[in-house]
């Protein structure tokens, strides 16, 4: 029931969220469609806005948004425009929405993710859409309305559908990186709210506000569409009965003759052949031009009219020679002076229920009036807006009731809501806080609040990645703690421990823990790394560069009673990280035989003289940035697969001239060694200590030289050092 519960109401507020989205954006769609298209001077070719507000509804709001924005958005266009619904168009309008919408998740609008890769693919889609929604549907199924030949429609299509592409591009891609941004600005606000009554009250004070700005902005926007429609409406029904009228009239003066109309004077003229043959050509012109009553009349005497011939089939309200009437209206008076005339349609009401007629004179051939020509249409032609004023009327009448109605349904719906972003947001909040107490003493506090803003991206458990680990060891430092107190210890330890795990922090590596003066960290988790191997040895080596200021300081404070040098052993790997332990407890670490590696080559820099050790895996990963030199082939104790090492020693950019000239030095001896060169190598190695009389590896490999020269290897020897201490 509970889940019964929750997805019913997500449905409901699914619906109301879209029939919201629906509502507006059809509105905003007809509004700039139907006033602000602009004509680019191609026939059938404007800029449509409302285009944009489509695409942008659509990929805001999804598929079925899309869909019925479309169609509505068009379909008010059409209606009010007075041309006709073109379903060809309403349903490309609809495709083009629904086309656009089926990939609104890939935008990532709602999440607030709409960046320049979301931008791309709704550029592309929306662009397929319009091509084949307007440019190929729409105008092959309106091609039995145009008589152009189909390349000229096609054309047409292609060129509309580049410029409301490029409209959209421009119009509507920013508007969908705006609101996108302007999601994200809002749930950063809501978290950053820590204050139960402060979110009620800024949500209730928007909601309000919004609610009362977009009724009113609904209320106003219908009503004065209401109206400019009825003022519009009736403005071209009158224009066009009026137009209708004139031409109808003048067409009847030039129907018949009068020489023709002068052929009947009395009833008995009626009987004539010719009479009949007048009367078919008024019963079908009336037929033709939509006329109630086609008929001719002359002046008798004073305000006497004589009716001569009429379309009436009727015998019992014809008319004829026989009928007189007497002049009552001004445009009649107008016709006989020699001018066409039209009853006035401006002051005509709906209580009158009769007939709006128009008067042509019709002259002799010598120029002047014989007769008079007239027309009658019934009054239902020019107001059949009667009903569609009422409907109009009602529409507004509804309108303000409907907003109210639904502007107190959303305030309470986003009452509810408001109490689930409460709970949700007190709950985030402790989730949050959870997360940075357990991530803060071992990752950079950028690294934590990324984690924060999306925890998705930290997999608790055991996942196989390629990283690099780092291990570092002071050197001598147990004859260091055996001098100390433990005070003395712990404030020493303090010292270095924060001073060195900074560096790493800074270079978003993890730490995962410290051994007395030890530390274990690794680069690559839980944030991915592409550049870690790098990362790791510039730590090592900005590491190296403290030492100078750590050892100053520890002298000032008597600290140490010996400096403080530290050994560093980095190397690259698959390896398994996660929260590994138990459920009472766990630690956030790393595991794989590329982690124990590391761990054996730390006590490798004894037996060399050395200060940063790394594996030729992790070497390949700094594409040459580094200053190193390469040592031997070992094999440490617990691995049987020998490995390559080097020294790392500075950065390729920083590293004097005379330490590349060393470096030179050395690879040449140890050139000279590897071809078994012993004499000759051991004066080059001796060269190498006349410029570093210090120098660990030289060293090792002078003594090698002289002990080969006395007792040569085995010819069989494969060149790897087996190391049997850790």
């Amino acid at each position: 029931m509970f889940l019964k519960s929750i997805f019913t109401k997500t449905v409901a507020m699914t619906i109301i969220k879209t029939s919201a989205a629906v509502v507006i954006g059809s509105g905003l769609m007809f509004i700039l469609n139907r006033f602000f298209a602009i004509d680019i001077g191609i026939e059938y070719t404007y800029i449509y806005l409302g285009n944009a507000i489509l695409a942008v509804f659509a990929a805001a709001f999804g598929p079925i948004a899309g869909l019925l924005i479309g169609i509505i958005g068009h379909t008010l266009v059409d209606f009010t425009a007075g041309w006709g619904l073109w379903w060809s168009w309403i349903s490309a309008s609809g495709l083009y929405g629904l086309i656009i919408g089926s990939f609104w998740k890939y935008y990532r609008v709602e999440e607030g993710g709409f960046g320049v890769k979301e931008a791309v693919t709704f550029t592309f889609i929306q662009a397929s859409a319009n091509l084949l929604a307007y440019g190929f549907i729409a105008r092959i199924l309106d091609l039995s309305i145009f008589t152009e030949y189909f390349g000229r429609v096609t054309i047409q299509g292609f060129v509309a559908t580049g410029v409301n592409t490029s409209i959209v591009l421009l119009f509507g891609t920013p508007l969908l990186i705006a609101y996108s941004k302007i999601r994200a600005k809002n749930q950063q606000a809501a978290e950053a709210i820590e204050n139960k009554k402060s979110i009620a009250h800024a949500v209730w004070f928007r909601l309000v506000l919004g609610l009362f700005f977009v009724s009113a902005l609904m209320i106003l926007s219908i009503a004065e569409l209401v109206n400019f429609q009825m003022e519009n409406y009736e403005r071209t029904v009158v224009e066009m009965t009026r137009n209708h009228l004139r031409s109808a009239v003048l067409s009847l003066s030039k129907l018949v003759s009068a020489d023709e109309l002068d052929l009947f004077h009395t009833v008995e003229d009626m009987d004539r052949p010719e009479y009949g043959e007048i009367r078919e050509r008024l019963i079908q012109f009336a037929d033709d031009n939509s006329i109630f009553f086609a008929y001719f009349w002359r002046h008798h005497e004073n305000r006497t009219m004589q009716y001569i011939i009429d379309n009436d089939i009727d015998p019992l309200t014809k008319v004829g020679p026989g009928d007189f009437e007497e002049i009552g209206e001004e445009a009649a008076f107008i016709a006989l002076s020699g001018n066409v005339h039209i009853t006035d349609l401006g002051a005509y009401t709906l209580e009158w229920d009769s007939l709006l007629t128009a008067y042509a004179p019709v002259f002799d051939s010598n120029g002047n009036v014989y007769a008079v020509a007239g027309v009658d249409i019934n009054d239902s032609f020019i107001f059949t807006q009667r009903e569609s004023a009422k409907d109009m009327k009602l529409l507004q009448l509804i309108a303000v009731p409907v907003s109210v109605i639904l502007a107190l349904l959303n305030v309470l719906l986003y009452r509810r809501k408001t109490r689930q972003v409460e709970i949700a947001h007190v709950k985030l909040q402790y989730f949050n806080n959870n997360l940075r107490r357990a991530f803060s003493t071992y990752l950079s506090e950028d690294v934590v609040e990324e984690i924060v803003s999306d925890p998705t991206r930290l997999q608790l458990g055991g996942e196989k990645r390629y990283m690099t680990v780092l291990f570092t060891d002071v050197q001598s430092f147990t004859r260091i703690a055996e001098a100390l107190s433990p005070e003395q210890l712990v404030e020493l330890l303090n010292y270095y421990l924060s001073t060195m795990s900074d560096v790493i922090l800074d270079n978003e590596g993890t730490i995962d823990k410290y051994e007395g003066d030890a530390i274990m960290a690794f680069f690559g988790a839980p944030l991915e790394l592409s550049d870690h191997a790098l990362r790791a040895c510039l730590t090592a080596i900005y590491m190296k560069r403290l030492e100078d200021g750590i050892n100053r300081h520890v002298k000032e404070k008597n600290l140490s009673p010996l400096p403080l040098y530290t050994r560093f052993a980095i190397n690259s790997g698959d390896m398994v990280v996660g929260n590994m332990g138990t459920h009472k407890k766990m630690n956030y670490t790393i595991v794989s035989n590329a982690v124990n590696l590391a761990a054996r080559l730390e006590g490798v820099n004894k037996q060399y003289g050395t200060r940063i050790l790394t594996s030729e895996v992790t070497l390949k990963e700094t594409h040459g940035r580094l200053l190193v030199r390469q040592l031997d082939r070992i094999r440490v104790v617990g691995i049987n697969e020998p490995m390559q090492v080097y020294e790392i020693l500075e950065t390729m950019s920083d590293a004097p001239a005379a330490m590349h000239e060393m470096v030179q030095l050395f690879h040449k001896a140890l050139a000279l060694f590897q071809a078994s060169a012993w004499k000759n190598a051991e004066t080059a190695f001796s060269q190498v200590l006349q410029l570093c009389p210090d120098d660990g590896p030289a060293l090792l490999y002078l003594d090698r030289c002289r002990q080969y020269l006395e007792f040569p290897p085995d010819s069989d020897w494969d060149w790897v050092y087996n190391f049997t201490e850790k």
